[in-house]
């Protein structure tokens, strides 16, 4: 019986061992819990379950839109398809924590998110969202009925907002411009009616126009735009038409489409937004001051009221006055400049493409009011503060002359018609410009960085404000770029020039 028991002991003993050997060997697998998460398809979604706090609502698909209930308000679709893309990339990762008590550290006890996702077939995941991982690359998550808390690889919590507001759609038209044929603003009884002719804008009505009106086909293209795209800032749901002035709308604008007519009613404007509807529907929005300015437009607003109209590839010759300073530039193939008096710059080379630069700041100075054909002494013309000339390819000469003071904000200006204007006072300096500003490697102050605000765009919406900032550094670059060139073309020449005997 001996030889029994000390054969089952080692037995028991290399049993043992193997398992030993297994568990700790070279080849030892990571058992640390995982938590698996179903492959999210964004197109197979249907229904998007959310809860938090004192919220809880749904999204579901009809069609190819989503919908929000309670309520009925239609969800913002690309904000929905973002969202999906992000839970796409969600995946399950390790265990952190076994216990209820863990849920406050993770931001996973009461009051978080609880996301639940489902396609035809029924649930996808249902999670409850807790805070980032220390390195935004994950979050904390647990499943509603669990206590056990895992960390994910890619987080989601800031695609899925908890609140009914954050998923409606702002919206209010969604056009293709290139399919708006007309516009009419009307006021009251009064009518402005824009058609378009071709790829020109004209005024069909009314059907007097100013003498010498003509339409500012920049101004229409951008009150079409703002038209097409127009979105909301907020939403008014506790108010009525009568409340805000939508009962009688002061000013209405419809837009003939391909599709039919659209019509937006415009009403009273509190705290820089405007209270405006859709003709066709009830939801009364708030839109912010900078949509409204570029909708409300007179056809005072619409006027082209540049001093002098050309095309800049047309100029063949620019004469800047000054007082006792001037400067001529003539085009013969490229730029050249063949006068300058009254000023010099050390070292000074030239850059053509500042000529065309300042040919477009000069064609662009626009005047605010005009004062009419007769000119008087103390318009200031006779001894003017400046004079600009253009001559075109057809010999054509576009000329402004400045003139003197007319009040704190403006000053006289007369073109080659013979027309006198009101224009603002910092006018002069984008059209007189200095010997200096075209000098190869000086940059013009526009497109200077340190004299650039970004704090001038912070009233534009974000996806325009970071297209413009983009715009801006590229802009920067180029120049940079050029400069460099131009000053290795320049230092070419000056290699290649022969020698003074």
């Amino acid at each position: 019986m001996l030889w029994k028991r000390t054969l089952a002991s080692l037995a028991a003993f290399a049993v043992a061992l193997l398992l030993a050997l297994v568990t700790s060997g070279p080849d030892k697998q990571d058992t640390t819990p995982l938590l698996t998460l179903p492959q999210v398809d964004p197109a197979a979604v249907t229904k998007i379950e959310i809860s938090a706090k004192d919220q809880s609502f749904t999204l579901a698909k009809n069609g190819d839109a989503w919908t929000i209930d309670p309520g009925g308000f239609q969800a913002d679709a690309d904000k929905v398809e973002a969202a999906l893309k992000k839970a796409s990339a969600l995946k399950g990762g390790e265990l952190v924590s076994k216990n209820a008590s863990g849920h406050a550290t993770y931001e996973l006890g009461d009051g978080a998110a609880n996301i639940a996702l489902a396609d035809a077939n029924g649930d996808i995941w249902r999670l409850v969202l807790g805070k980032d991982t220390s390195d935004r690359r994950g979050q904390f998550v647990r499943k509603p009925d669990q206590d056990e808390v895992y960390r994910t690889e890619g987080r989601v919590s800031s695609s899925f907002p908890t609140t009914v507001e954050a998923w409606r759609s702002k919206t209010i038209f969604d056009l293709k411009k290139d399919e708006i044929s007309a516009v009419e603003m009307l006021r009251g009884a009064d009518a402005l009616r824009l058609e378009k002719d071709g790829d020109q804008w004209r005024v069909a009505a009314p059907a007097e126009l100013p003498e010498r009106f003509v339409l500012d086909q920049t101004q229409v293209e951008s009150l079409v735009g703002a038209f097409s795209n127009l979105r909301a800032a907020e939403f008014a749901d506790n108010t009525t038409p009568e409340e805000v002035g939508l009962a009688t709308p002061p000013l209405v604008i419809t837009a003939t489409t391909v599709g039919g007519p659209a019509r937006l009613e415009m009403g009273d404007t509190a705290d820089k937004q405007t209270f405006v509807k859709r003709g066709d529907g009830t939801q009364i929005y708030k839109i912010a001051s900078y949509a409204h300015d570029r909708l409300d437009k007179s056809l005072d607003d619409l006027r082209d009221m540049r001093l002098m109209r050309y095309d800049v590839a047309d100029a063949t010759r620019l004469s800047i006055t000054e007082g006792d300073r001037r400067l001529v530039f003539e085009k013969d193939g490229d730029w050249k400049m063949t006068e300058s008096n009254g000023e010099s710059v050390d070292g000074f080379v030239l850059d053509p493409k500042k000529v065309d630069t300042a040919l477009r700041a000069i064609g662009n100075v626009k005047a605010v009011k005009e004062i009419g054909a007769e000119s008087t002494p103390e318009m200031g013309f006779e001894a003017p503060l400046g004079l600009v000339v253009v001559t075109l390819a057809d010999g054509t000469e576009k000329a402004v002359r400045f003139g003197g003071q007319r009040d704190d904000e403006t000053i006289y200006a007369r073109n080659d018609e013979g027309f006198v204007y009101a224009v603002k006072k910092t006018e002069p300096s984008g059209a007189l410009k200095k010997l200096a500003f075209f000098k190869v490697g000086n940059a013009p102050a526009a497109q200077r960085q340190p004299n650039f605000n970004p704090e001038m765009l912070k009233n534009l919406p974000p996806e325009i404000r970071d297209q413009l900032m983009q715009q801006q550094r590229q802009q920067i670059m180029q120049r940079q770029i050029m400069d460099q060139l131009m000053k290795k073309k320049a230092a070419a020449e000056s290699s290649d020039a022969p020698a003074d005997e």
